[in-house]
C-alpha cells in the first residue's frame, strides 16, 4: 500500500515538475511561433495552378499576426473561422508542430472546367461538385475545358456537363487534355476536341457511353488517315460522321 502511495506522488511531482518546466520555456519564449505554413493535401492540380499558389501567399500574409504569440495560446477558432469561408477550400486541417510551427494543411476542391461569363476577361472555376468556384484571369488558371454561362442555366444542362467531365480520363482521344470546350443546348452537349479538330454530339442520354462509342470511331477514322469535322452520336445505335474536305 504505501509502495502505491509513493507511486502516487512520485508520479504527481513529476506531472507538476513538468508543468513548471513547460511554464518556464513558454515564459521565456520557446513555444513562440516562429513558422507558419500553408500547405496542399490531396491536390497535384494545385500545385501546378498559379491562382491557387497566389491564394496560398496571401493566407500566409493574412496570418502574419499571429506570429509572435505562443503556441498555447493561438486563437484556433480565429483561425478556422477565416478558413471556413473559402468556396476554393474543401477541408482543412490546423496543425501545431511545436515547439514553434504551425501548418494549415488545405484540401482544394477539384477544378473541371472554367466557365466563361459576356466578354470578362476572368473566368469562373466549374467544380468536381458543380459548385462555382471564385474568378481567375487566364493567364493565372490551368489548362481546362471552357464552358460558357448560357450552358449552365438548367439544372439538366449543369448535370450533364458536369457528369461528363468528371468521368473524362487522362487517357485517349477523348480525354480531359483534349477536351477544348462543352456546351449545352437544344440539341443535348456539345464537346470540341483538340485534336483533331472535331465537334462531337452526344444528344441528352448516355453521354459516357456514346462518348466511348465515338472514341472508337475516331480510333478508326485515324487509322484510316480521315479526318472527321462533325460526329453526331445522338441517336439510339449510330454514329453519324461528317468528314472535313481536303483543302
Amino acid at each position: 500500500m504505501k509502495a502505491l502511495f509513493k507511486g502516487i506522488i512520485s508520479s504527481l511531482v513529476l506531472t507538476a515538475l513538468g508543468f513548471a518546466c513547460v511554464l518556464y520555456l513558454d515564459n521565456k519564449g520557446y513555444f513562440n511561433l516562429e513558422i507558419l505554413k500553408v500547405t496542399f493535401i490531396e491536390s497535384e492540380q494545385a500545385e501546378n495552378f498559379p491562382a491557387m499558389q497566389k491564394w496560398k501567399a496571401q493566407l500566409e500574409e493574412e496570418f502574419l499576426g499571429v506570429k509572435g504569440a505562443s503556441l498555447w495560446d493561438l486563437p484556433m477558432s480565429e483561425i478556422s473561422a477565416k478558413l471556413t469561408p473559402l468556396d476554393w477550400v474543401e477541408g482543412f486541417n490546423i496543425r501545431r508542430r511545436f515547439p514553434n510551427k504551425l501548418q494549415l494543411e488545405l484540401l482544394p476542391k477539384k477544378w473541371i472546367a472554367l466557365v466563361r461569363f459576356g466578354s470578362s476577361r476572368e473566368f469562373k472555376g466549374l467544380s468536381s461538385q458543380c459548385d462555382l468556384l471564385p474568378s481567375v484571369r487566364f493567364v493565372d488558371s490551368i489548362d481546362l475545358p471552357l464552358v460558357g454561362e448560357s450552358s449552365l442555366k438548367t439544372e439538366k444542362g449543369r448535370k450533364a456537363i458536369c457528369s461528363f467531365l468528371n468521368a473524362l480520363s487522362g487517357d485517349g482521344i477523348v480525354s480531359e487534355k483534349n477536351v477544348a470546350n462543352v456546351a449545352w443546348g437544344k440539341e443535348g452537349l456539345k464537346v470540341h476536341l483538340i485534336e483533331p479538330d472535331v465537334l462531337l454530339l452526344l444528344g441528352e442520354e448516355e453521354l459516357l457511353k456514346r462518348s466511348k462509342r465515338i472514341e472508337r470511331v475516331l480510333q478508326h477514322l485515324e487509322m484510316k488517315s480521315l479526318t472527321p469535322k462533325v460526329i453526331t452520336a445522338s441517336f439510339q445505335q449510330k454514329v453519324v460522321v461528317k468528314l472535313r474536305k481536303a483543302r
